[in-house]
């Protein structure tokens, strides 16, 4: 068996404490803090709903052994009993041996999108079912910051997603394919997955939330933070506050995220330049696609805001899925 001391996430809840909180993964309050102090502050007494936390499990293991008709991989994996995706994946690790046919959501034959939306509701959540639409409409995360149950979208010599799988951790993934030898659901390494020909991996996404990195940064960085910057326009700025003052007025609770990406793309100037093409606050490709906010898209950071938050929340589902991807691709 292969002993995992993967931390998992815990985000936290009104009424939540650190010494409450602790208990549940068999680890001090002391550790949890000590592993968290980066994010948490320096006054332990005081954590703020939707943080993210990073706590390492002491114990609690669920085994799933890997082994199957239509997998020659042999060994143990074990995963925490204490997230969504471990339990998306003791599911399908349950239906290992089944087999594959188009169109299937089970309970005993799958595609490869149907073993996914199915593993992912024994954990208590709703997903698109074609695998193109969990791809473009979950959030984004890194390859390399996956975690236990996250899902892996595949393209054929294209970006569009053909085929998804369960990262089952330790570098594995779960899936079902026709090609599989055997046929069905199986479980082998994801390098193996990826390997060669046309078929290669597209990213990866997680049902329920933005990336764990981009939970940290937006609740840390809270509106009294980047209200502190004062960059305002001068062509229409003015009367209507500064910068930061539109975005949190545009964007409410999704401010912090929205102002991520500003801050990077632009620096926070509604005039912004680049060579390529790209214009304005959310620096959009070419500039003029802002004209559908207003005429006045290249000097009034309000257009330029409304433009962005339409298509924010059109392509990516918000604010905060945005800067997810952007994280993963410095571009979103």
């Amino acid at each position: 068996m292969i002993a995992s001391d993967t931390s998992v996430q815990y985000t936290v809840q009104r009424g939540d404490w650190l010494s409450k909180i602790a208990p549940r993964y068999g680890e001090s309050w002391q550790k949890l803090y000590k592993d968290n102090r980066e994010i948490v502050g320096d006054n332990p007494d005081l954590i703020y709903p939707g943080t993210v936390l990073n706590v390492r499990p002491g114990g609690t293991r669920v085994t799933v052994t890997t082994g199957s008709a239509v997998s020659s991989t042999a060994e143990s994996v074990s995963l925490p009993r204490t997230t969504r995706g471990a339990v998306a994946v003791a599911y399908a690790r349950t239906k290992i041996g089944s087999h594959y046919r188009w169109g299937a959501t089970g309970p005993s034959v799958f595609d490869c999108s149907g073993l996914v939306v199915a593993a992912w509701r024994h954990a208590g959540v709703k997903l698109p079912r074609t695998a193109n639409q969990m791809w473009h409409g979950l959030p984004r995360v890194s390859l390399r910051h996956l975690r236990v149950g996250d899902i892996i979208a595949f393209g054929y010599r294209s970006s569009y997603a053909d085929h998804v799988g369960l990262y089952a951790g330790h570098g594995l993934i779960i899936d079902t394919s026709s090609h599989r030898s055997g046929g069905g659901v199986g479980i082998q390494s994801l390098k193996s997955r990826t390997g060669g020909g046309a078929w290669h991996a597209l990213g990866a996404v997680r049902p329920g939330a933005a990336s764990s990195t981009t939970a940290k940064r937006a609740a840390r960085m809270t509106l009294a933070a980047y209200s502190k910057i004062r960059t305002t326009s001068a062509a229409s700025a003015g009367a209507s506050g500064s910068i930061s003052a539109l975005i949190s007025r545009i964007f409410g609770s999704q401010a912090a995220c929205a102002a991520n990406i500003i801050k990077r793309e632009s620096g926070f100037r509604v005039t912004a330049y680049n060579p390529s093409g790209a214009f304005g606050l959310p620096q959009a490709l070419p500039g003029s696609k802002m004209a559908s906010a207003g005429a006045d898209w290249a000097t009034n950071p309000v257009t330029q805001l409304r433009w962005m938050v339409s298509y924010v929340n059109s392509r990516y589902g918000g604010a905060c899925h945005a800067w997810s991807f952007w994280e993963a691709h410095s571009a979103y």
